[in-house]
């Protein structure tokens, strides 16, 4: 099973329009411990759902890094999504182009791999991060033809019931998109892509992003 809890994840991204500076645009702390809803502690206030509430997907758990987490039990069930819709995200602002995303996972021995970690879910693929066959993780897109990932994690493995800090960086101008495991650059790959963001996903199912 993919049993992922994530404690809390931030987007951050530089938008087009205001290319020299970056901004937070998303924080979700995760750390509701009840109920559907987790709140975005942004002034743009972009609280996310769990819908349908469904405990042999996703739960709430009080063994989060620090309080409270989500961990997901399944990636197969194509009905409980866990996202954060774009809007009110300014015109512009976001897009794949320039962004980093940062969260902490905790995965076990036994997993569910290929299940979403954390999607930035376009308006025609599917940007996402994802445990691999080998307990690293799969940055990519699954909007293409071929292998959805750009690249995968090296050398490391994060299925060890341990707690584990991730980034991930794109940047069109820089023609680089960065993994970061635990504070150390992994890996890397070329990265000349662009497309508007449409919603935030944490956990859940792939090759579901036009929901």
């Amino acid at each position: 099973m993919h049993k992922t809890a994530i404690c809390w994840a931030v987007l951050m991204v530089m938008g087009a329009t205001v290319p020299a500076s970056a901004e937070l645009i998303g924080y979700w702390k995760l750390n509701e411990g009840t109920g559907v809803k987790f709140l975005d502690e942004t002034d743009y206030w972009h609280d996310g759902t769990i819908s349908p509430w469904d405990e042999a997907v996703v739960r709430w758990t009080s063994d989060g890094y620090d309080s409270s987490a989500l961990e997901f039990l399944s990636a197969t069930s194509l009905t409980t999504l866990v996202e954060a819709p774009k809007d009110p995200f300014p015109a512009g602002l976001l897009d794949i182009s320039e962004a980093t995303c940062s969260f902490w996972m905790n995965m076990p021995v036994g997993y569910q791999a290929w299940g979403v970690i954390f999607d930035l879910l376009g308006t025609a693929a599917d940007n996402s991060i994802e445990p691999d066959a080998a307990g690293g993780l799969g940055i990519g897109n699954a909007g293409g033809n071929g292998p959805w990932y750009w690249f995968v994690t090296t050398g490391v493995r994060l299925n060890d019931n341990q707690w584990h800090h991730v980034v991930v960086t794109y940047s069109r101008s820089a023609n680089k998109c960065i993994a970061y495991v635990d504070g150390k650059q992994n890996a890397s790959v070329a990265f000349n892509y662009s497309e508007p963001v449409t919603k935030v996903r944490i956990g859940g199912p792939r090759y579901y992003f036009n929901v």
